[in-house]
């Protein structure tokens, strides 16, 4: 008997007998969530109850996209339709959260890169720069 289990509950007992003595069971997983991060996937394979069944097991790793983006001046929730004095300098930040591994922000006028260098730092688990 072969058995996939999902953090330790039985997932799938169905396998088939191929060429000679090989036995199989293929897990298919679809569509995989953000839920399913660090999931314990472990394949179990027994030919008797009189013995301990050997297995191996595997930790599912994502990477995920960022869940929001907001770009706001320092201090304030978000920029809106704010008007800005044209010749006068303005910081701004860009803020990202739920992205594994931590996103890469860039900043861009049009289509023209901007800043060669952009210092990031986390902030309550928010990717900030």
């Amino acid at each position: 008997m072969v058995r996939w289990l999902v953090n330790g509950r039985v997932k799938d007992e169905e396998y088939e007998n191929n060429a000679g003595d090989v036995i199989e069971n293929r897990l298919t997983l679809q569509p995989i969530s953000r839920s399913d991060l660090g999931s314990n996937f472990t394949c179990e394979a027994r030919n008797t109850d009189l013995v301990d069944a050997k297995e191996t097991s595997i930790s599912l790793d994502l990477n995920l996209k960022p869940l929001a983006v907001i770009i706001r001046r320092p201090g304030r929730k978000g920029i809106g339709n704010e008007s800005l004095l044209a010749g006068k300098r303005y910081d701004m930040e860009c803020e990202t959260t739920g992205s594994r591994p931590p996103a890469v922000i860039t900043w861009y006028k049009g289509r023209r890169r901007q800043l060669k260098h952009t210092t990031v730092r986390k902030r309550n688990k928010k990717e900030v720069a």
